[in-house]
């Protein structure tokens, strides 16, 4: 409830009103809640969660090195300078793994929770849903972003039209591609480290407060 009280103030416009703060409770949520169960002692669930924290983060920082320099299924995009000031342009490449962790991280663990269990299926379903909740959220921020100029494509096949217009198809196939990618890294991972499967149903609230947080945008 203290998390759900602070973005409704973020909304309300009680805090900061930059237009960033909208993604501060989704981006910060996966360190608290991490933080929670190491201080509890929660072994188990404290390195799980680490472990996937630390996956997203460098999978993702990986994928976008690979989209910005070499572009995605051929179509090439860039971010625009100007766009995200105040944040330093050595950090700008950090913030799309971040927002990547705000929607994984949630997805991760509610998929954890509808489909318990180890069988080779049940592991495909969790990174279909992962895959597929991360798919939905992109059609609603990239669209967004490319209207506020945080990042421009060059190149591609913008199929769509209407609120979809100017972001190539070729984007939304790499986003759901390299989810599967990222998911299945985790789940190798955290079996041949024996950790446990994250599972907590009510983080799919966090997952919902990201949507109305990107849907929020004032531009």
């Amino acid at each position: 409830m203290v998390q759900l009280a602070i973005l409704l103030g973020v909304q309300a416009g009680t805090l900061p009103a930059r237009d960033e703060w909208r993604f501060a409770l989704p981006i910060f949520w996966p360190f608290f809640d991490w933080t929670v169960t190491w201080f509890l002692g929660w072994k188990s669930q404290s390195k799980t969660r680490a472990g996937l924290i630390a996956t997203v983060l460098a999978v993702t920082a990986l994928a976008e090195f690979l989209g910005t320099n070499y572009g995605l299924y051929g179509a090439h995009y860039h971010y625009i300078d100007t766009a995200w000031d105040p944040l330093l342009k050595p950090w700008r490449p950090l913030a799309v793994p971040f927002l990547w962790l705000a929607g994984a991280y949630p997805l991760t663990l509610s998929a954890g929770a509808w489909t318990p269990g180890e069988s080779r299926i049940q592991r495909t379903k969790r990174t279909i849903t992962v895959a597929t909740g991360m798919l939905l959220w992109d059609l609603l921020l990239d669209p967004l972003s490319v209207r506020e100029g945080k990042w421009a494509w060059t190149s591609g096949h913008p199929i769509f039209q209407g609120t979809l217009a100017g972001v190539p198809i070729e984007n939304f196939l790499a986003w759901w591609t390299g989810v599967v990618i990222l998911h299945q890294t985790y789940e190798f991972l955290r079996r041949k480290r024996g950790w446990r499967l994250p599972s907590n149903l009510s983080a799919i609230w966090i997952y919902l407060l990201l949507i109305a947080a990107t849907a929020a945008g004032r531009h």
